[in-house]
């Protein structure tokens, strides 16, 4: 039997209250759009022909994927993040027409600092709770 690597995966970022925000974004933009940003997001996790043109990096560790269509472009902002091991995680954490790109990049920026905080508090409970274990 064949070891297969855990296969790459897109997470979508939720609110502290446990709304989907980066889902519900995405999915109120047009059909086209939305089904574009997929496919790029597919291509982008698997490393399978994602153009130089097609991903940005913000810095900070915020990375925005681009569809383009003749009407308009779209953006995935999202971040690099994993778990415990070798699988790659992909934290969706905004969709976007071009045209509202200042506020979104700023929202993206906001939700992975949140996410980022609210693992490391996650994290920090869970050693606590394991060390009182013992």
């Amino acid at each position: 039997m064949v070891d297969q690597a855990p296969r790459p995966r897109w997470r979508f970022y939720r609110s502290a209250g446990g709304t989907p925000e980066a889902k519900n974004e995405l999915d109120a933009l047009p059909a086209y759009a939305q089904a574009g940003l997929a496919d790029l997001m597919h291509r982008y996790k698997m490393d399978e022909g994602v153009l130089p043109r097609e991903v940005d990096n913000y810095g900070g560790g915020i990375y925005a994927l681009k569809f383009s269509s003749s009407h308009n472009e779209f953006r995935c902002y999202f971040a690099h993040e994993s778990t415990k091991g070798p699988t790659k995680v992909y934290l969706a954490l905004a969709f976007m027409y071009k045209k509202t790109e200042a506020a979104s990049l700023g929202s993206a920026k906001d939700r992975l600092k949140d996410w980022r905080a609210r693992s490391r508090a996650k994290k920090r409970l869970a050693k606590r709770q394991k060390t009182a274990g013992k």
